[in-house]
Parts: C-alpha cells; structure tokens; sequence
C-alpha cells in the first residue's frame, strides 16, 4: 500500500486536506469584527504589532469574525464578569445616570457628575456615606421611615406642634414660637427656659382685702374669669362705719370706695365726719374748699397807698390819690370799706357790669364813685339778684357818681 499527496495528508479518507493557521502581521491596528472574509480561516492568528497583542479566529458565523486576544504585552483583559471583550477584543465601559468615564493611558476613572451628593452637612457635623449607606436617623423627639426612594422625618408625640391659648391656638413658623408678653407681662428667656413675668418684675395681684361685705360680696375680692375686678366710688348715709371712707365688696369680683356724708352734732365725734355741702346764703367756700361763714367773715383793715384792686371784706385806708376797684362780687353780704385820709381824689370802680348805688344815685355799669375831701367814707355791700354794690348803712362825706 502506498500514500500519495502531500507529507501529513490523508485524501484517500474523504479529509480536507489539513492547512497550518496562517500567520497575520499588521503594524497598525488590532483585528476588527470585519475581518471575517476568505482569507481568514478559524484558528489564524493575528500578529498587532502597534499594540503588541495577539489575537486568534474563534468564529466567522454570519460573516461577524470574533478575535480573541490571546495576549500580549503586558497581557489583555480575558474577561470583565465572565463577559468577552468584542470581535475588535474591545470592553466598552459605558456612563449610567449621574456618573462620567473618564479613560487614561492604562485606566479608567467613574466619577459621580456632581449631581449625586457624597457629603450631608448637617446643625452639627458632616455624615458621609459608608459603602454607599448613609443612615437617616431619629434625634430626641424625632422618627424617621424609609420607603421606596422617600425618607420621610416626624415629630414622634413627645414634641409640641401646636400651643392652644386662652384665646386662639399658636404654631410655630419655620421651627420658631414667639412667646410675648401682654399688657403688664414682660417674657424672658435664657437657655432652654422662658420665664414669664409681671411687667417690672413685681408680683401680681390675685386678691385684695376690703373693710367691710354687704350682699353677695365677698372679702377678700377676687378677679372674675376675665381676670378683671371692678372699682367703684359711692356715697353713703352719715355715721355708716367709724371712717370717713370705707372700702366695701358689694357684689362677687367687685368693690367700691364708699364715702358717708356728715352729720349735724351737738359735739366733736369722729364717727360724725363725712363730705357735706353749703348753704350759699350763709356760707362762702373758696376755690381750694376752704368754708367762712357770711355773717362771722373776719373783717381786716389796711392802709393802701397804691391804686389797684381791693379784696373782699376788707376796710381800707386810701392814702394816695387814684383809681381802686371793687372785687367781684358772687355772695350776697359780701363788704367793701373805703376811707379817703389823702383830701379827695380817690377812686371807687366798680368791676364789670357791676353798678355802685349811693343812696338814689346809680352808677353806670362798670361806673366810680369819687371822693371830694379829707374823711369821705364808703361801706359797701353787694346784693347778686342786681349785680350792685349799695352804700349801707350810709354814706360820709360827699362822693360824686359816675
């Protein structure tokens, strides 16, 4: 038996006829998916000089040609989780959401594209997350639940969310609540604790004493639900209480000051002492309460020797010549006195629209009466139905009328 063909074939078996892998050198480039076509046969090798790799044909189907690189300097990727590079032997690394590739000359950095957060300052101190955990968790007073992509943070009961008053309800606004004083009251606050206090740093009145009850008064008076107490002022029937003002609780959260009225007694007694008014007839009272009787006026004499006004029940001595007028007459009785000791020429006006009567004569309103010599005299007194100052009991001397 004899074999024919070439060194290694075996024809006369019905075998292709055995080719060596072919050898491919390229100085420019790796091998690509294109290179697929007649001249290559699986099992070639592909020499990249350029990049010092070889590769070898480990499929042609559907005319897409798959190169595995089978090493080189310093050595290929094989695998990158157990997936194969592509025909081209190249892995493409790719960016998702929020993230950037950033390839180097032997490397490859992922950065997150500043979107994503790495750090969460905080009131106090920075949180960073730990293999990619960041915990949200609950301080005192605060709970926290996660779901899905939400945490959401809530007040866990023990903190306050709403202030009800005695007149309304207060909410904090961005975590604040004002506590503010009213009429009377000052806040303060120091640390955790606000203090509220009376206005000036006094003590509040919640009670006060009184003399005496009648009624449904109490004693001591106490503030109503409004946190008001009522004051009043009355008079009351002479010899009621032993003090001339007494402070009396009438009705609940009310008092008044009472003020009893004099009494008429026939001697000193303090329990008689009270406010009382004046018969006008009798009695003159002046502009700071002080009371004379008409009939018991203490009556003074002086000597004036500058013109001017004159005063109620008051003698004068005129010792220089000129103009002197008469007071306002208001009571009935009221007196006036003028002697004239200078020899004539003194003046009497009357105030007014008040008129001096001598005997029949009448001066006009706001008209004198003048002294004619040495030792003239006037003794006047007013009667209010007329507004006049009549000569009574007489006239000395002559006065002219004007």
């Amino acid at each position: 038996m004899s074999i024919t063909g070439l060194p290694g074939n075996i024809p006369h078996q019905g075998l292709k006829e055995r080719n060596p892998p072919e050898l491919h050198i390229s100085k420019v480039r790796a091998p690509t998916s294109t290179d697929s076509g007649a001249n290559f046969d699986i099992g070639d090798i592909w020499i990249d000089l350029l990049g010092d790799d070889a590769y070898i044909l480990v499929s042609k189907d559907a005319g897409v040609a798959v190169w595995a690189i089978m090493g080189g300097v310093p050595g290929g990727i094989q695998t990158i989780n157990t997936l194969p590079p592509d025909g081209a032997g190249d892995f493409s690394i790719l960016a998702g959401t929020n993230l950037t590739v950033v390839p180097g000359v032997n490397s490859i950095t992922i950065n997150a594209d500043g979107t994503l957060s790495s750090s969460f300052p905080t009131d106090a101190g920075t949180a960073t997350p730990l293999v990619g955990v960041l915990n949200v968790l609950g301080g005192t007073g605060i709970d926290t639940a996660g779901a899905g992509n939400t945490v959401t943070v809530n007040a866990d009961g023990t903190l306050s969310s709403s202030f009800p008053t005695d007149a309304g309800t207060a909410t904090p606004a961005l975590g604040v609540l004002n506590v503010l004083g009213g009429p009377g009251i000052d806040t303060s606050a120091a640390g955790n604790t606000v203090t509220i206090s009376t206005a000036g740093g006094g003590v509040a009145i919640d009670e006060i004493n009184v003399d005496s009850t009648t009624g449904t008064g109490t004693n001591p008076v106490v503030p109503n639900g409004a946190g008001a107490v009522t004051f009043t002022g009355a008079q009351v029937a002479a010899s009621a209480f032993a003090n001339v003002i007494n402070i009396n609780s009438d009705l609940p959260n009310q008092f008044e000051a009472q003020i009893q009225r004099s009494l008429a007694v026939a001697a000193a007694d303090t329990t008689a002492n009270g406010v009382s008014h004046f018969d006008n007839t009798q009695f003159t009272v002046d502009g700071d309460g002080f009371v004379q009787s008409i009939a018991a006026s203490i009556f003074s004499w002086l000597d004036i020797g500058v013109p001017g006004a004159l005063a109620l029940d008051t003698g004068y001595f005129v010792t220089a010549i000129g103009a002197y007028t008469l007071p306002t007459g208001t009571a009935n009785g009221q007196t006036v006195e003028i002697v004239d000791v200078v020899g004539g020429g003194v003046i009497v006006t009357a105030p007014g629209a008040q008129i001096i009567q001598l005997q029949n004569a009448a001066s006009s309103a706001g008209g004198t009466a003048t002294s004619t010599d040495l030792g003239d005299s006037l003794r006047l007194k007013f009667r209010l139905a007329d507004l006049t100052w009549y000569a009574c009991p007489g006239i000395g001397g002559n006065w002219l009328i004007a």
